[in-house]
């Protein structure tokens, strides 16, 4: 649990000298780097291009792996057998409706997984993915840490050159950079359809609601931005929009759940935090 000096609801003010004073550093930094940068700027943009063609290549490859798969599983839906080979039988039982078993799931030697009436069964390899090319740049070309992923991406889309996440995965490389982003004028027509939503059922709907506060043995004042906070007469919920489930953050949870707690504590109310992930891909 998250232990506090102070939490307290940040002024508007404050939020914008925050992100102000947060850019300047930032482009202090990309500046104190850019000779650097341009002297490597050749090896940079080739090992970019080089990631996308990688990613590329595996994406193909997933496709054609993916697509034998889902002919193996069908296969075995029309036979009525587990993805081991062996036979299934239907099960029935109180907790889990019915369903088809393997009759050979005892075995744990083999992978047992059956398929029958499931049209979206997924594969036990992952797809490719592209997030983290900034770093990957980085470690490619043994580049100090110094040199942040920050200061690679703002390298790269500077030269005119795309977000790899966002251009093939719908999603801004930036919120794997930065631990904090000024969204408040970027919100994505997800994010803006749940606040919409959620506004209808509750007696009241905060997006993007501004916290300040100082862990205890901390040095520094920090900021939170929890996407969506409602309440009615018995809890606060703390609504999180992400793209996927592989974008939860048990850390962002965890800390957003006290600092919604902590303001509620010292302001004498004793209603229940309440947490929940909204997917915009289930």
């Amino acid at each position: 649990m998250n232990e506090f000096e102070y939490v307290l609801p940040a002024k508007k003010s404050e939020v914008d000298q925050f992100f102000k004073d947060t850019d300047s550093q930032r482009l202090r930094d990309y500046n104190k780097n850019l000779g650097l940068l341009n002297r490597m700027k050749d090896k940079i943009i080739n090992e970019y291009h080089a990631i996308k063609s990688d990613y590329l290549k595996n994406q193909e490859e997933y496709q054609v792996k993916f697509l034998q798969f889902r002919s193996k599983v069908l296969k075995l839906n029309e036979a009525k057998k587990c993805i081991c080979g062996a036979d299934v039988r239907l099960v029935s039982g109180p907790h889990f409706g019915d369903f088809w078993g393997c009759t050979e799931h005892m075995n744990y030697a083999v992978r047992h997984e059956n398929y029958i009436l499931r049209p979206d069964a997924l594969p036990n390899f992952y797809e490719p993915s592209v997030k983290g090319w900034p770093a990957q740049i980085r470690n490619r070309l043994g580049l100090s840490k110094s040199v942040s992923t920050g200061i690679i991406y703002n390298f790269i889309l500077n030269n005119n050159l795309p977000d790899l996440s966002l251009h093939f995965e719908g999603v801004s490389e930036l919120g794997s950079i930065y631990k904090i982003v000024d969204t408040r004028k970027k919100a994505t027509a997800f994010e803006l359809q749940q606040f919409k939503r959620l506004g209808f059922h509750y007696d009241k709907c905060v997006w993007q609601f501004s916290i300040k506060y100082k862990s205890l043995g901390v040095r520094g004042q920090k900021y939170a931005f929890p996407d969506i906070v409602c309440s009615d007469d018995r809890n606060v919920y703390i609504y999180e929009c992400k793209t996927s489930k592989s974008d939860v953050n048990d850390y962002q949870k965890s800390l957003y759940i006290d600092l919604i707690s902590k303001l509620l504590k010292d302001a004498g109310d004793t209603r229940n935090v309440v947490f929940e992930y909204l997917f915009e891909h289930a």
